[in-house]
């Protein structure tokens, strides 16, 4: 099965949830901080064996890290 690509998370338990998303190259290029696009989020397991997702630019500088049950995450349509 092809694995499917994150396209965005959104905090679970906010009030007033942030979601962050995948920035498509073409939008970044437009962009005043291109720093802050995100270029992917990744499912990984940190330093102590718990599972994050984790955002990184263009540069691949870590952006954020969320733990895995904290948000809701949206793929991509394949």
């Amino acid at each position: 099965m092809k694995e499917q690509k994150i396209e965005s998370i959104t905090e679970a338990f906010s009030m007033q949830p942030t979601t962050l998303r995948v920035t498509p190259k073409d939008s970044w290029e437009r962009m005043l901080h291109k720093e802050d696009a995100i270029k992917e989020i990744r499912e990984v397991w940190n330093g102590d064996q718990i599972r994050v997702y984790r955002g990184f630019n263009y540069d691949d500088k870590k952006m954020f890290e969320y733990l895995a049950n904290s948000v809701n995450v949206h793929y991509q349509n394949s």
